[in-house]
């Protein structure tokens, strides 16, 4: 829906970018009894490329992309970068071949002593195994 098709009722909360972290906000604000509005630039594509790892190149530059560059890299003969961001639902997750990369231990332990239990490099460390060593079932599009 766009925005002239949003209901006329108010919102305990507007969470803006339906990227992993909007979603995850979202659906935990929901499951709390909140009432939200996901708000997504993007749209809700079907864009099959999204889906196959091997093709997930044909999105950049697609409308399901910011299209950002940055400025002149000195350090890169002065090359503007382009930068892959989703404007999709999912948001750049959906552009970047599920790549992720895990953070310094140093910066967990700021965290937690920053008022965020349950996030120290030790809680944090058999999660990312997990993930890491996940091989469940053999679907269509795995």
């Amino acid at each position: 829906m766009n925005a002239t098709e949003l209901p006329t009722e108010h919102f305990d909360y507007v969470v803006v970018g339906a990227g992993s972290a909007g979603c995850v906000i979202a659906r935990r604000l929901i499951d709390a009894g909140k009432k939200v509005c996901l708000i997504e630039a993007g749209g809700d594509e079907t864009n099959p490329n999204i889906d196959h790892l091997n093709t997930l190149g044909l999105l950049w530059h697609s409308a399901q992309d910011w299209d950002y560059y940055t400025t002149p890299q000195p350090g890169a003969m002065n090359r503007k970068i382009h930068l892959p961001r989703g404007k999709v639902l999912g948001g750049s997750n959906a552009l970047n071949a599920v790549i992720w990369v895990r953070g310094d231990a140093w910066d967990y332990e700021q965290w937690v002593q920053s008022g965020c239990p349950g996030w120290s490099w030790d809680e944090v460390l058999p999660v990312f195994k997990a993930i890491e060593n996940y091989d469940g079932e053999i679907t269509d599009s795995r």
